[in-house]
């Protein structure tokens, strides 16, 4: 044996040895407190960032409505929402939490105004709940027959409820997330669907809430294929107004497809995803502080910046160390919280989680030196 291939050998070796101990460390995890982040002994699982501040107007319904089932609190409430049919929406999330812990004050609502548009409109998002409580949250083959009539019968009632509250509140836009949300578990055609989505984007063509749903829809375990969800992602993120966090759309599609291939499988061709994901990473740094989604969004980007530097070919050291180094900022604004997707998708939340973080660190240091 020569001593060039001893030279080599040993350098393969050396690389292969560094190899295995940069993933036995991505895998037990670093003390990461250097790169100011809580080490995974600190991480919370349960929630994507912080308790939002509420202000003190939405306190004082929350307490009106839970306290004293004041349904005319709720009411004025979200009048107030005006045309803002995203705030609108923030507002009808939270009455409808409230009402699934108590709905007594919605019936007295709808037995004193059964034409209120925005009672209808909360009627018919907690029939949609119920559907899918019968039906169960497991395969086609673990639905009986009984679960699956109820379950029918259950869309087709909360369907009637949405319509209803859409002709009382001709402009509001939740009706029509609601019979969007419907689509799926109805099976509606891809005409049918553009024309409910059409009148969607009529009252609200900005809605955050509305684009998830219906990109849920053109996935291809639902009623559309890879190819049409991505259409649907880029075209919401070419209309998103810069800081707009409907640009981050286009990173649930990435989630969605990963979980049909994998990181590397999605990731791996150069010049895919690249636009987009810069996109979606210019509009998290100008998005609005108080912006609801913007918790959930930073998941998302520092998971598509980290695989994207892992695994797409053909980029050179100092664009993968860059493109860590904006993985990094978001992790660190995250925190200790790792309750977002895609991270809670994962048998364990907080080692994958974790694991992302680590090779993040560890590969920008790697990548630095080879620049």
């Amino acid at each position: 044996m020569t001593i060039g291939v001893v030279i080599f050998l040993a350098a393969v070796a050396l690389a292969i040895g560094r190899t295995v101990a940069r993933r036995r460390r991505i895998a037990n995890g670093i003390d990461l407190t250097p790169h100011r982040m809580p080490n995974r002994v600190d991480l919370v699982p349960g929630r994507s960032g912080p308790p939002r501040d509420l202000d003190e107007e939405t306190w004082s319904v929350i307490e009106a409505v839970r306290e004293r089932h004041e349904w005319k609190a709720a009411a004025i409430w979200l009048a107030d929402a005006g045309r803002d049919g995203n705030e609108r929406w923030h507002r009808h999330e939270i009455l409808s939490q409230l009402a699934q812990q108590n709905r007594s004050w919605l019936q007295e609502w709808l037995r004193e105004r059964p034409q209120d548009g925005s009672a209808l409109a909360l009627h018919a998002g907690l029939e949609v709940t119920d559907a899918w409580e019968i039906r169960g949250s497991g395969f086609a083959n673990t639905v009986t027959d009984e679960m699956a009539a109820g379950f029918e019968r259950g869309l087709a009632q909360a369907e009637r409820t949405a319509r209803q509250a859409a002709e009382h509140s001709p402009e509001d836009p939740t009706p029509w997330v609601t019979l969007i949300t419907l689509a799926r578990g109805k099976n509606t055609g891809k005409d049918r669907f553009r024309e409910i989505w059409d009148q969607l984007v009529l009252r609200c063509p900005d809605h955050f809430h509305a684009h998830w749903q219906a990109l849920q829809y053109w996935c291809a375990k639902w009623h559309g294929s890879q190819e049409e969800m991505y259409a649907f992602a880029r075209a919401a993120a070419d209309r998103a107004e810069p800081g707009s966090l409907l640009s981050t759309v286009y990173l649930h599609a990435l989630v969605e497809d990963e979980q049909r291939s994998s990181p590397h499988g999605v990731f791996r061709t150069a010049g895919v995803h690249g636009a987009w994901i810069e996109k979606a990473r210019a509009d998290v740094a100008h998005a609005l502080p108080s912006d609801p989604n913007l918790a959930a969004a930073r998941h998302l980007l520092a998971s598509a910046l980290t695989k994207r530097a892992k695994h797409e070919s053909g980029l050179k050291p100092a664009e993968r160390a860059a493109l860590y180094e904006e993985a990094l900022t978001q992790f660190r604004i995250i925190g200790p919280f790792c309750g977002g997707t895609p991270w809670k998708n994962a048998d364990d939340p907080v080692a994958e989680f974790d694991k992302w973080r680590t090779t993040a660190v560890l590969e920008r240091e790697r990548q630095a030196k080879l620049v």
